[in-house]
């Protein structure tokens, strides 16, 4: 008696070696750029976290020279430097306070005909500064 060999029946559920391997290939070049990506969006973030601080700093410091500016003009024209720690990184804080005139471009504050009217408060916190005029 004669046998018939059948072929052997693959399951549908179980992928071949080649398949595995394949699809594991196509994981590790699609996994790559993604983990880039995923590395450079946390360094933005990052970076972005450090310029927020530094502008609340900026804020909290010009407000306190608003305020405080009266007591200050021992200071007319001499910046204030001190170092200030934000995050984990330590910054140059320069506060100043100048004479201005607002209304005429180039008013040289040495002109002792002319009444000064305005200053200028300056806060500057790593390259970014805030200004404000505040009438004397």
């Amino acid at each position: 008696m004669r046998r018939h060999r059948h072929p052997p029946v693959r399951s549908q559920r179980a992928y071949t070696l080649i398949e595995a391997l394949l699809m594991v290939t196509l994981l590790g070049i699609i996994s790559i750029p993604v983990g880039n990506s995923l590395v450079s969006s946390s360094r933005s973030t990052e970076a972005n976290e450090n310029t927020m601080l530094i502008d609340n700093e900026l804020v909290r410091r010009m407000e306190t020279l608003r305020a405080t500016y009266q007591s200050q003009m021992a200071n007319l024209g001499i910046p204030q430097t001190s170092t200030i720690t934000i995050g984990n990184s330590s910054y140059t804080l320069t506060t100043d306070i100048e004479k201005d005139d607002p209304v005429t471009p180039g008013y040289n504050s040495s002109d002792p005909g002319r009444k000064t009217t305005f200053l200028t408060l300056s806060v500057s916190i790593a390259e970014r500064t805030l200004s404000t005029d505040v009438s004397n």
